[in-house]
């Protein structure tokens, strides 16, 4: 086989819980994987370390320093939306064969739909492309201030401290998030082509812990419905 995963003598997974998954996936037996924690998320844990990342976010990127941390005490104005901004972090993972060949299919975004849902629901908006995806979303200046593109910025998880609603697709990046308890909505529009192409390991509709929208416009509506 072509995989990579295949050429693996020992595999490293987060707990014994879910070794016969890893097992399972890479074609070894489950002794040969590695129940040694997930340090990546350690920090979670670490208010000190969290009030740094935050700080460095908003001096970093002035547009996010209206956001709350979510779970902060907001009101609600007239309309039923929040009085102070949210954070819906938009997090795909790439299209392609490999590395070399990665892509987003950006014509499945309409920011001018993007924007006045932003601006109805009083939200911002921020772009976390697959670091194997070259091309960057190109965002209208008269966008930039509620769309941003935070691609460039080099660990999702400090993204996460500030990120209300989390849109993903078929990205891992849900499994971290999970742990913040806050909701996810799945942009699904090439479930069939990318099932055919790239596989999904357990039914995919059964799995994901969120809505699964298959279009642009129902994706803004369960976004709009969410922030109610």
């Amino acid at each position: 086989t072509d995989s990579g995963h295949r050429q693996y003598t020992y595999g490293v997974a987060g707990s014994k819980a879910v070794r016969h998954w890893f097992s399972e996936v890479w074609g070894i037996n489950t002794a040969q994987v590695l129940p040694a924690g997930v340090p990546r998320i350690d920090e979670f844990l670490d208010s000190r370390v969290r009030a740094d990342k935050v700080k460095n976010l908003l001096q970093m990127y002035p547009i996010l320093q209206n956001v709350a941390e979510p779970k902060a005490e907001v009101t609600e104005s007239k309309d039923g939306f929040q009085n102070q901004p949210r954070l819906i972090l938009f997090a795909p993972t790439y299209r392609g064969k490999n590395k070399k060949f990665a892509y987003f299919p950006y014509q499945n975004l309409d920011l001018e739909k993007l924007y006045f849902i932003c601006n109805k629901c009083n939200l911002i908006f921020a772009f976390k492309m697959h670091p194997f995806v070259k091309e960057q979303v190109t965002i209208p200046k008269k966008f930039e201030d509620r769309i941003i593109d935070l691609s460039g910025y080099p660990d999702i998880n400090d993204l996460f401290y500030l990120t209300d609603i989390l849109i993903s697709d078929y990205s891992s990046d849900i499994y971290e998030f999970t742990l913040f308890e806050r909701p996810m909505l799945f942009y699904a529009f090439d479930q069939t082509s990318y099932s055919l192409s790239r596989g999904f390991h357990r039914n995919y509709e059964k799995c994901v812990p969120g809505d699964i929208c298959t279009s642009f416009e129902e994706l803004m509506n369960s976004l709009e419905k969410a922030e109610k």
